[in-house]
């Protein structure tokens, strides 16, 4: 199985990425004209965790799987540390996301949070603050934090959640929930809620 991403990148994204490197350039050759020990400082300064390797505006990611998008992502800047700066190489998404889920071509769910984190190796995505997650059914789950695996192909937290189904009933799951992708298929921890039922 072939997986891949693409970045997109915007005018705006890439005018402001080639200011970062040119200011870049710049800092490094006014350390390299200075005295002996100004290169290590540099290079110190450069090598710390807090610093992203790269910093984007404007991005649209694919996330393919033998050439099937099963993920579009959206977001108004990227922030991505490498392996060496932390435990693994991971995207923050400090201004929100959005996300699309994809299934055999077909778009599942959305998901959108003010505030996201990409873990590479582990195909995890941590979202959070504000998070909202809609189905094809119209069915709206908030929560505060929600994590979405790639390779399982589930959502979950331990927070509390509510969904607000399109029939007009309501679901809260005080300890937690777990969902497919598609979020048609899910369980609640603690439940209560007010519901509908047809006869």
């Amino acid at each position: 199985m072939k997986k891949s991403w693409l970045l997109s990148l915007s005018g705006a994204a890439f005018r402001r990425l080639g200011g970062i490197l040119a200011l870049s350039l710049a800092l490094w050759l006014a350390a390299s004209c200075s005295k002996p020990e100004d290169p290590e400082r540099v290079r110190a300064l450069a090598a710390r965790p807090d610093h992203p390797t790269l910093e984007a505006y404007d991005i649209e990611i694919y996330f393919s799987q033998d050439r099937a998008v099963k993920i579009k992502a959206v977001a108004p800047k990227l922030l991505h540390y490498a392996a060496e700066d932390h435990d693994e190489p991971r995207s923050v998404f400090p201004e929100g996301i959005k996300l699309w889920f994809y299934k055999d071509g077909q778009l599942n769910s959305s998901l959108k949070a003010n505030y996201a984190i990409h873990y590479e190796l582990d195909k995890l995505w941590e979202a959070k603050y504000q998070v909202e997650l809609l189905n094809q059914d119209g069915d709206v789950l908030t929560t505060e934090h929600l994590y979405a695996s790639e390779e399982r192909e589930t959502m979950y937290t331990q927070q509390y959640v509510q969904i607000v189904r399109q029939d007009g009933s309501t679901v809260r799951g005080e300890g937690g929930f777990e969902s497919s992708f598609d979020f048609t298929s899910y369980k609640f921890h603690k439940v209560d809620g007010s519901f509908i039922f047809k006869n």
